[in-house]
């Protein structure tokens, strides 16, 4: 009868303890993958203490309700209006190394060019994960995988189908479109040259799903530069910065 009693009222402090703040984060098994460095990576358990550098993993992690982990970020990283209450350790192109130090991560989310910050951590008392979006479908893979890393799945799932819902429905619209009354578009990027974004792009892949004709230049890559023969023959209707 004892027995009954302690098994009853431990599993009734469990139930409650549950209640308040939800079940373990624990995995049922670990997540592997590997990452956009062609890195092997294994997520033992849920990161507690994050430093992301990239500003659409910030995006994406308090989105699928994961910010409590996210320690720090870049000063590039201003949604959602929450990002504000983070430690800034620098910028997207020059982040602090003595600062990420400082804080001490379990994991830092960095894009390939992050090279210093490589060299720097990686030794293994950090765990060291690259994530870029170079495309759509890219994106659905990176909210679906960071869903898993942090145990957010469902949420994660529920995002993507919402973001396939609105393209649809934005494909449906722009279908009417006649390609005469389509604008050219261009995203401008550098500094002491005209750049933008390359043909294969995920930014011109938005371009042409929201309507617009995205520059042909027949270059592939993240930053290509425009000459001025090249901006002239275009010769953009809509233009807009980084």
């Amino acid at each position: 009868m004892v027995n009954k009693f302690f098994f009853r009222f431990s599993l009734l402090i469990s139930l409650f303890l549950i209640s308040l703040w939800g079940p373990p984060q624990v995995f049922s098994s670990p997540v592997e993958f590997i990452d956009d460095n062609g890195n092997e990576i294994r997520v033992e358990k849920r990161p507690s203490r994050v430093v992301s550098l990239v500003p659409s993993v910030t995006e994406i992690i308090f989105k699928i309700g994961a910010g409590d982990a996210l320690k720090a970020l870049t000063y590039n990283s201003i949604y959602p209006p929450e990002t504000s209450r983070k430690k800034i350790i620098g910028g997207f192109f020059s982040p602090s190394l003595t600062i990420i130090e400082k804080m001490q991560p379990d994991v830092i989310f960095l894009a390939r060019f992050h090279k210093k910050v490589r060299e720097k951590f990686n030794h293994g008392k950090y765990q060291l994960i690259t994530i870029e979006t170079n495309s759509v479908s890219d994106s659905y893979k990176n909210i679906l995988l960071l869903g898993k890393i942090f145990n957010h799945e469902a949420e994660a799932a529920r995002i993507v189908d919402e973001i396939k819902s609105q393209l649809q429905t934005v494909a449906r619209k722009v279908a009417k479109i006649p390609a005469s009354k389509k604008k050219r578009v261009i995203r401008l990027m550098g500094g002491s040259q005209v750049m933008t974004p390359g043909i294969d792009s995920f930014q011109n892949e938005l371009i042409r799903l929201a309507g617009g004709i995205a520059p042909m230049l027949n270059k592939k890559g993240n930053i290509v530069t425009v000459t001025k023969e090249e901006w002239i023959k275009f010769n953009p209707q809509i233009v807009y910065g980084c």
